[in-house]
């Protein structure tokens, strides 16, 4: 049976997949920030108020407003999708900016916007962020990456990380592994982990590093690290240290 942590992870998972999305709707984030939403969306439908210039024609605007909104909903869930690699702590800012942006691409689909700038602003908004968050993620793989080149045998940490693999249901195409991090001494600590996907002999197929940071003494924190090139494999920590 699942845990509540595991049931969480594939919830999140299904909600930000394509394939999980009934035709012609947009896929739909899990909110945590209503609030986020609410100001965002509302901007998109006050913006979209504002006269066109005489430069401007109402087809033209609403065109760009229709490619902005669909763009905005495919970054806000590829960004939620990348945030599934983050620490449990990170992935809830990144839920929430994700909702408000899909939202807000909704509202300005559907709101006759009459200027061109406000697609381009919302467009722009959602390429800079499925950028910082891909950024981010990259970010702690390389840092736990090379945390791990000088570390002998399997680490200092084993005994407070654990890897289980997700059903393929999860997210298909991928293998997907839950990473589980508790920190059993008494003082903050961070950790860089490797998972290794193995074929049915045991050989390593792939590779990935998560970085977990500064996890208080005592407290569970858990992230997914996800195979592309190895969705048959089954995943195994490797290494673990703590710093």
């Amino acid at each position: 049976m699942a845990s509540s942590d595991e049931r969480s992870v594939m919830r999140g998972a299904e909600q930000v997949h394509p394939s999980r999305v009934p035709s012609g709707q947009s896929p739909v984030v899990r909110s945590v920030s209503v609030s986020a939403a609410v100001v965002l969306v509302s901007a998109a439908i006050a913006a979209g108020t504002v006269a066109c210039t005489s430069a401007e024609r109402p087809g033209r605007a609403q065109a760009a407003a229709s490619s902005a909104a669909a763009y905005a909903s495919r970054a806000a869930a590829s960004a939620a999708a990348l945030a599934s690699e983050l620490p449990s702590p990170g992935q809830t800012k990144v839920f929430a900016d994700a909702s408000a942006l899909q939202s807000a691409a909704a509202s300005l689909a559907t709101s006759h916007p009459s200027s061109v700038a406000v697609a381009s602003s919302l467009k722009a908004r959602a390429s800079e962020f499925d950028a910082s968050v891909s950024a981010e993620v990259e970010k702690g793989r390389a840092s736990a990456q090379d945390r791990l080149k000088s570390v002998s045998g399997a680490g200092n940490a084993v005994g407070e990380v654990s890897v289980k693999g997700l059903p393929n249901s999860t997210s298909p195409g991928k293998r997907m592994a839950l990473v589980t991090v508790k920190n059993r001494t008494g003082r903050t600590a961070s950790y860089a982990v490797q998972i290794d996907f193995t074929d049915s002999s045991g050989k390593s197929v792939d590779t990935r590093f998560v970085s977990v940071p500064d996890v208080a003494p005592g407290k569970t924190i858990t992230a997914l690290a996800a195979s592309t090139s190895a969705p048959d494999s089954a995943p195994k920590l490797a290494k673990a240290e703590r710093y």
